[in-house]
């Protein structure tokens, strides 16, 4: 329905990146700044004072933004603490969910801001892609590429092995094998 303008673009250009949350669209632009078209609350408008981007993701009512320095910013609604990302650095990659965030960082190691059954305890290491659902959903793909899943949307076990991309849905998790082939695991209706 296009109520608040998510898809108005006509304006946009030097994009690189796109990413949608609910009712916004959020587009990254080669000189590393952001553009932002639909609802703004939480203070969503903020994206586009950023600088040195390289990376961004949408969450359900949270964006969020690496930099080129390998740290992390975002804005929107912060309940569960899902903008929290304080602090993070050597960040190599984001995910942005309906109630969390998560970072990759250089040495392999995942991290969470917001709520949910997200991490075991010592949390996920030695990880080389991370992805994250709604709710508490979230995917990492271990180096020897396999997957793990926290939250809800199926056994890492049915996805099996040689996995070269991993992507998470509302409850359901994707994966693209090295093979070419893909498959799904979760609640999918």
């Amino acid at each position: 329905s296009n109520t608040y303008k998510e898809c108005v673009l006509e304006s946009w250009r030097d994009i690189v990146a796109i990413s949608a949350g609910y009712h916004r669209t959020v587009g990254l632009k080669k000189d590393g700044t952001v553009v932002l078209a639909g609802n703004c609350f939480g203070n969503q408008k903020d994206v586009e004072k950023w600088k040195d981007i390289v990376s961004i993701a949408t969450g359900t009512f949270h964006t969020v933004g690496l930099k080129k320095d390998g740290t992390v910013v975002a804005v929107g609604d912060k309940g569960g603490g899902r903008t929290d990302v304080t602090g993070w650095n050597d960040i190599i990659a984001i995910a942005a969910g309906d109630r969390h965030t998560l970072a990759l960082d250089k040495f392999g190691k995942v991290f969470l801001a917001g709520k949910g059954k997200m991490l075991p305890r010592g949390g996920w290491n030695q990880m080389r892609a991370i992805a994250a659902g709604d709710s508490d959903h979230s995917v990492a793909l271990t180096e020897d590429g396999t997957v793990v899943i926290a939250g809800e949307g199926g056994k890492s076990a049915e996805l099996g092995r040689d996995i070269v991309e991993v992507d998470a849905g509302f409850s359901f998790t994707v994966v693209r094998k090295a093979d070419g082939t893909a498959s799904i695991s979760g609640y999918c209706t």
